[in-house]
C-alpha cells in the first residue's frame, strides 16, 4: 500500500483541488498497475533507499543533496519531478510511467 500526497495552498480553488485529486488517482492507478505487472514500485523504493543509505553513511560535510541523488537513481523520482515542473510551467502532463503506461493530465486554464 502507498499514498500519493500533493500539498496545495490552503486558499486553492475547489476545482483545482479536485483536478489534483484526479491526478493523484491516475498516478496511483498507474503505479499499482506497474507494481502488479513488473514490481516497478518495489524496484524504485529499493533504489531510493539505497541512495538514502549512501548519503547517510557519508560525513555530514560530504553529503550530497538527497533529492538530486534520488532523481539520478530513480526513474520514479525523475518522473515525479517532471510532473511537478510540467504542471508549474505549462499546466499539462504527458509522459509514460516506466516507459509503458501513459499519464496525460491538464489543469483548467
Amino acid at each position: 500500500m502507498f499514498h500519493i500526497v500533493l500539498a496545495l495552498r490552503a486558499v486553492g480553488n475547489n476545482s483545482i483541488v479536485a483536478c489534483y485529486h484526479e491526478l493523484s488517482q491516475r498516478l496511483g492507478l498507474i503505479l499499482k498497475h506497474e507494481e502488479q505487472r513488473v514490481g516497478y514500485l518495489t524496484q524504485q523504493m529499493r533504489s531510493l533507499i539505497a541512495a538514502q543509505d549512501e548519503v547517510s553513511s557519508l560525513p555530514e560535510d560530504q553529503q550530497e543533496h538527497h533529492f538530486s541523488l534520488a532523481t539520478e537513481r530513480s526513474h520514479l523520482a525523475r518522473d515525479i519531478q517532471n510532473i511537478y515542473h510540467d504542471l508549474c510551467n505549462t499546466g499539462e502532463v504527458r509522459m509514460y510511467i516506466n516507459k509503458w503506461v501513459e499519464l496525460s493530465f491538464c489543469l483548467p486554464q
